[in-house]
């Protein structure tokens, strides 16, 4: 009982169709943020992709323009950008871009899973800011270990 009164409350009953009045008034508001959003964004990876050395036309084309981000910017390996085409598995996938570019840039990881939240922000502040692109081992590398001499392994 209770569940029909929840799905009929909010107009999702097994007999209701949604009309053109109730969702008028999503449209604008869908535009408005796409408008505002998609070319921040890809403003920010012009000037990211400036920094890390790729051509800042590939932040034009749709498709390449992640392919550059997460195997030539952030270092990952290309089944990383099949991970993001499958739907539940792509919100950690783009996390886990997200904090790699944003550790290339000398930023926290905590940055990291900023980006994908709030890119449109932090993307032109990356690619417009002070930031330096460092080019790091890949993600899950171990770090190079510095090199022993042999006298130094032997302690008397």
């Amino acid at each position: 009982m209770f569940a029909e009164m929840f799905w009929t409350s909010w107009g999702m009953g097994s007999s209701h169709t949604w009309t053109t009045t109730q969702t008028q008034w999503l449209l604008p508001y869908v535009l408005g943020w796409a408008v505002i959003t998609v070319p921040a964004v890809v403003a920010g990876w012009l000037g990211v992709f400036q920094k890390a050395g790729q051509s800042r036309w590939a932040a034009l084309i749709p498709g390449y323009n992640i392919y550059v981000l997460v195997v030539r910017v952030a270092g990952l390996s290309p089944l990383w950008c099949l991970l993001l085409l499958i739907p539940p598995v792509n919100l950690v996938a783009a996390i886990v871009v997200n904090v790699e570019v944003a550790r290339r840039f000398g930023r926290t990881e905590a940055f990291g899973v900023g980006m994908s939240v709030f890119g449109f922000i932090l993307y032109p502040w990356i690619g417009f800011g002070s930031a330096e692109y460092h080019r790091l081992p890949a993600l899950h590398t171990p770090l190079p270990q510095p090199l022993r001499r042999s006298s130094e392994s032997r302690k008397p």
